[in-house]
């Protein structure tokens, strides 16, 4: 009787250890999907973060370019104010 135990316990131990080797495999896998899933997210928002700043920076700049052209107009009207 007690070699069939044995025998029953030698048998069932690579069975169970295939058997939590795939579960875990399966586990690590979805973990890295999550995260995955995660890691796209945020670099998403990064992405929109910079486009929004970009925009606000882009519209400055077009500012700053009209107060240069009406400075540089107003100069050479002070330059020449027979023109």
């Amino acid at each position: 009787m007690i070699d069939y135990i044995a025998w029953a316990s030698l048998a069932l131990a690579p069975i169970t250890g295939i058997i939590t080797w795939i579960a875990g495999r399966k586990q690590r896998e979805q973990e890295f999907r999550a995260s995955e899933s995660d890691t796209l997210a945020k670099m998403q928002s990064t992405i929109d973060l910079l486009v929004s700043q970009n925009k606000a920076l882009y519209e400055e700049i077009l500012e700053l370019r009209r107060q240069v052209a009406n400075l540089t107009l107003e100069l050479d009207i002070q330059k020449n104010p027979n023109a």
